[in-house]
């Protein structure tokens, strides 16, 4: 079992990787595994990335499960070769 760490911005990223490409990749013995950058530091507070509806991350992220992984890797190229090189590290040398 392979272990990727995705530094990502905030609450949205995070949600996505957890709940569409976690399921995907893991069936290629991929574990993911967000890490999320502190956008910005208050007294009492951190910020994480810049959410301000919850329901708009929910619902697309739902989208995109539904739609799935292939689908959205055709349609965007880049997510694509993105998602193929990720992929291919599961047919490498364990880590």
């Amino acid at each position: 079992m392979k272990r990727l760490y995705i530094y990502c911005e905030g609450q949205t990223e995070e949600y996505f990787i957890r709940t569409v490409l976690y399921p995907y990749l893991f069936s290629f013995n991929i574990v993911v595994k967000p890490i999320i950058c502190e956008t910005k530091r208050t007294e009492n507070n951190k910020f994480k990335g810049g959410i301000r509806d919850f329901n708009k991350i929910k619902h697309g992220t739902m989208i995109a499960d539904a739609i799935g992984i292939e689908e959205i890797s055709n349609k965007c190229k880049h997510f694509g070769k993105w998602v193929s090189k990720i992929t291919a590290l599961s047919k490498k040398g364990t880590s």
